[in-house]
């Protein structure tokens, strides 16, 4: 009896080992990829090639090979290749979603406005960052330029704030992630952010690392002081790459006893890591 119920003991354990891992990349080809958890289901947001798709499973693993629906495409042709960033957010109850598209090339930055979701105004919109350190400033082939800050995504713990933005051009290796904290002041005003980086980079094969989203834990209430994953895209192409050749990975965040977070490189290909927890 005792063997049998050793042996029930360790099938469970081998069981539940196979659940606590998921292998990255966790699916190929989608940019700019966006998540959000919602009644029993992960809900995967992405650029691919010139429409907008998302993809849903109940388990992260099962992203790679879940159910995937077209949800955008441009009438106008001549936009389809000029959208990229899509994310889809519920606001006061209500559902909705976003995507970035420019007509002109420029420095790019990341700004915050106050938002009135009463009315839904937006009031003046004010530039927080401007990519003025060489991390943020790699166009691709080895050229320097303007410089690049797009992307951001916020972060909250306790009483923090941060915004991870992605620096540099996505046609040059060196695009990467970084940070900014919110150092206690006026979050409209560019002082009050502090800026590091880069926090994620190229590493363990994996090139033009960036455009990330934090998720929550799995199957449970959406709460600021739960974000542990970190969603993102890279390419094995060591050139760097704005195109298809890209693929989702997501990487363990840690908050250390200060309560800063830790951001885990990207691992080797194949490489496992743990899944949310509940999962």
């Amino acid at each position: 009896m005792r063997f049998l119920q050793l042996t029930s003991i360790i099938g469970l354990l081998i069981q539940a080992q196979q659940t606590l891992s998921l292998t990255n990349p966790i699916r190929e080809n989608p940019a700019e990829p966006d998540i959000f958890y919602d009644d029993g289901h992960y809900y995967m947001t992405y650029t691919s090639g010139d429409r907008i798709e998302n993809t849903r499973a109940s388990v992260i693993e099962d992203l790679r090979r879940g159910e995937t629906k077209t949800i955008w495409t441009d009438s106008n042709e001549g936009r389809n290749d000029a959208m990229w960033a899509p994310e889809v957010h519920r606001v006061d109850g209500a559902w909705g979603g976003s995507i970035w598209s420019a007509s002109r090339t420029g420095t790019v930055c990341p700004a915050i406005a106050k938002l009135d979701t009463k009315n839904w105004t937006v009031d003046q919109w004010h530039v927080i960052s401007s990519p003025d350190q060489p991390w943020e400033k790699k166009m691709g082939g080895g050229k320097s330029g303007l410089g690049i800050n797009e992307a951001p995504f916020p972060l909250y713990h306790g009483d923090d704030i941060w915004i991870t933005f992605s620096a540099s051009h996505c046609k040059d290796p060196g695009y990467s992630l970084s940070l900014l904290k919110l150092n206690g002041g006026d979050p409209l005003q560019k002082t009050s952010w502090d800026k590091s980086g880069p926090i994620v980079s190229a590493a363990g094969g994996n090139y033009g690392v960036g455009h990330n989203a934090f998720f929550p834990l799995a199957r449970r209430e959406a709460s600021l002081d739960l974000f542990e994953k970190n969603l993102f895209h890279a390419t094995k192409k060591s050139e760097g790459n704005c195109g298809p050749d890209r693929f989702a990975m997501i990487q363990q965040v840690i908050f250390d006893k200060d309560g800063n977070p830790s951001f885990d490189q990207p691992g080797a290909l194949d490489a496992e890591t743990a899944p949310p927890s509940g999962q």
